[in-house]
């Protein structure tokens, strides 16, 4: 019997990023995107229907954070991985999302290259910080 694929959800505003990194994790065997939403409140929402292992969730949204919509969600009792994805290589907001409790951060530039040693790590129990390191 083979290995469960991890489901995703993307939260990012851009749906240009959205599409690529659909496009990107469609070759992947061990992960499926199960959804994605352009803002909290279609995050939220799409918690109440869908049950995600793993989110990507942009740092940078219009109206409520990433951050904040991160620490709502676990309020609510969602319990899901999250990966920060951002352009910013500012250490302090890296180190806020390790603060908390995010597993991973990725930089938009470099997720093709970062997207699979987090998971690696992230199934080892480790967590991916690249800028903090």
């Amino acid at each position: 019997m083979g290995k469960e694929k991890m489901n995703i959800i993307i939260v990012d505003d851009n749906q240009v990023f959205i599409d690529a990194v659909c496009f990107l994790l469609k070759s992947r065997s061990d992960v499926e995107v199960i959804g994605w939403a352009n803002d909290v409140h279609q995050f939220l929402k799409l918690l109440e229907e869908k049950t995600p292992d793993l989110v990507l969730m942009d740092v940078f949204l219009p109206d409520i954070n990433g951050l904040k919509a991160a620490e709502i969600a676990r309020l609510n009792g969602f319990r899901p991985k999250f990966v920060g994805v951002t352009m910013s290589d500012d250490i302090n907001i890296h180190a806020t999302m390790a603060g908390l409790d995010f597993e991973a951060a990725i930089l938009k530039n470099d997720f093709s290259r970062d997207f699979a040693t987090a998971l690696e790590k992230l199934s080892r129990g480790e967590r991916f910080f690249p800028v903090l390191n």
